[in-house]
């Protein structure tokens, strides 16, 4: 594990001299539990290739507990150097621990906005997606070790994206802010600085019928949730979010479903 870190190290340093000229980002991802702890890191710049070449470096061992990146969802990687997308990439992660409990992921970020991208960490497990806006971001999770993180399927990926391009129309009504607007088959609420232990999110026609429900909890201020509508028939909803300890501070937006 410390051969994998220093490997990072080094590899990151011969980046700042061979890149010098580029236009270059840099995500390293930290997975933490107790005194132990493994990292992944991501070189984007505007030389980089999709394909593995001698600038990336395959995972040699894993130890209490693994991270690393997923190239073409089979190979894992300690680094994975690489073109900045045109539009947006998905980068599935293979995330695992020795035992069941709560780890930290720590997400340090250096020059994407200056390229104008943005990162956002999704929790495919939970429905939650974490926009990276102040670097490092930690993101706390419960993992039971009886639940494989699978390659085909894994539990978290981290998703950049071209601001310019892909940043979505948002309807706001308070503090949370609901898109797109008009919707099909997903809504996502990003709850700005509604942090709450737990809430209650419900999506009703204009009769007051409940067509959607669901909980969460512990919903940090940066946290964006994601609200599956594929089976709601087209129309105009309301989405009702209502906090479990203070159920009088509800809020409510109005939605179109396509």
């Amino acid at each position: 594990m410390k051969a994998t870190i220093l490997l990072i190290l080094l590899l990151s340093f011969v980046f700042n001299i061979a890149d010098a000229q580029a236009q270059q980002s840099r995500l390293s991802i930290a997975l933490s539990r107790s005194v132990f702890a493994d990292s992944v890191l991501f070189v984007f710049n505007t030389n980089g290739e999709n394909k593995l070449n001698d600038r990336d470096a395959p995972k040699i061992s894993e130890g209490y507990v693994s991270i690393s990146a997923l190239h073409s969802n089979t190979v894992k990687m300690a680094i994975e150097e690489m073109a900045y997308p045109d539009e947006h990439i998905d980068l599935p992660l293979s995330v695992k621990g020795y035992a069941a409990g709560l780890y930290k992921l720590t997400l340090s970020a250096a020059d994407f906005k200056s390229a104008g991208y943005e990162l956002t960490l999704i929790d495919q497990l939970l429905d939650k997606k974490v926009v990276l806006q102040t670097s490092p971001l930690v993101y706390s999770f419960t993992m039971d070790s009886l639940l494989s993180d699978s390659s085909s399927n894994p539990r978290f990926v981290m998703r950049l994206q071209k601001v310019n391009k892909l940043q979505p129309v948002k309807v706001a009504e308070g503090a949370l802010l609901a898109y797109p607007n008009p919707f099909r088959d997903k809504l996502s609420l990003d709850v700005k600085n509604n942090a709450a232990a737990a809430v209650e999110l419900a999506i009703t026609d204009l009769y007051g019928n409940v067509v959607w429900r669901k909980q969460f909890t512990n919903v940090q201020h940066n946290d964006i949730l994601e609200l599956s509508t594929a089976n709601m028939i087209p129309g105009m909803y309301l989405l009702l979010w209502k906090e479990a300890k203070q159920p009088l501070k509800s809020k409510t937006l109005k939605i179109i479903k396509q």
